[in-house]
């Protein structure tokens, strides 16, 4: 059954003063909002925190206590939203190929199909710093340009549709889907893989980033980044009390105090041998 939200808070969270249209344009403007106001971030899991997906609980902390997350929360709330505002949807699974993994990955990613105009589009808000910005249609050899360059969508025999970002440095496979729906039980059984597996790149690190109109901010356990364009400056958080000023002023995230115990874990793992 479905769960109401208030959509004008959720549309004020994500910049937005009012519902935009049911078109490509419109599903593009919800797109940039959330992608340049709710952060992408696993900081519960260090944390210590279970990754809830009941769409109350998403609610009250990405809308309410103004939180961010990853793939599992970001998408599954957005997907809500879509929902209420009368867009036609269903999430779907995706293998991520983005850090070249030497076996086939599993499916450890979510994201939104949206139908529209008898075409289906891929809305992803929640894969991180290099996912495309807009709608991609879910077609062989579709091709989108925004505002950090050219993605492309190419049909693979055995994965479904391929997702590939083109960077200054060559091609980057991201994701592929098969462009099936998902079900509740897919999506609790993967996401609980990825926030608990000791396997996963969730429980390995800290992270939170964030989309700008130039680039993109990203906090890495200690490194912060700052991308404009593809060019790309670092800085080591050096305390505690940075590393707070960090996620509070880049990101908008208030851990109520608890910083102090990523950046322990953090600091503890840097100087291990």
């Amino acid at each position: 059954m479905a769960i109401a939200i208030d959509t004008d808070r959720y549309l004020a969270r994500i910049g937005l003063g009012s519902p935009p249209p049911l078109t490509e344009d419109g599903l593009a403007e919800l797109m940039t909002g959330h992608l340049h106001h709710v952060p992408f971030e696993n900081l519960d899991i260090p944390l210590g925190r279970p990754i809830h997906l009941e769409t109350d609980h998403l609610y009250e902390k990405i809308v309410g206590r103004r939180r961010g997350g990853y793939c599992f929360e970001l998408n599954g709330l957005f997907g809500t939203l879509l929902d209420a505002l009368g867009f036609e949807r269903f999430p779907a699974m995706a293998r991520v190929w983005y850090r070249a993994p030497a076996e086939v990955p599993a499916t450890t990613h979510t994201l939104n199909l949206v139908q529209l105009n008898g075409r289906l589009l891929m809305a992803d808000v929640g894969f991180g710093g290099t996912t495309s910005r807009g709608p991609v249609p879910l077609e062989d050899g579709a091709r989108v340009t925004d505002r950090d360059g050219e993605v492309s969508l190419r049909r693979n025999e055995d994965f479904g549709f391929v997702l590939t970002r083109h960077l200054p440095g060559g091609p980057q496979d991201q994701f592929s889907t098969d462009g099936r729906r998902a079900h509740p039980a897919d999506l609790a059984m993967a996401n609980h893989f990825v926030s608990t597996h000791p396997s996963s790149h969730f429980t390995k690190m800290a992270c939170a980033g964030l989309f700008t109109p130039d680039g993109r901010t990203g906090l890495t356990d200690l490194t912060l980044t700052t991308r404009m364009g593809w060019s790309d400056t670092n800085e080591t958080v050096t305390s505690a009390a940075r590393y707070r000023e960090v996620l509070d002023e880049l990101f908008g995230i208030d851990l109520e105090g608890r910083h102090e115990e990523i950046y322990e874990q953090l600091t503890v793992s840097d100087s291990s041998p």
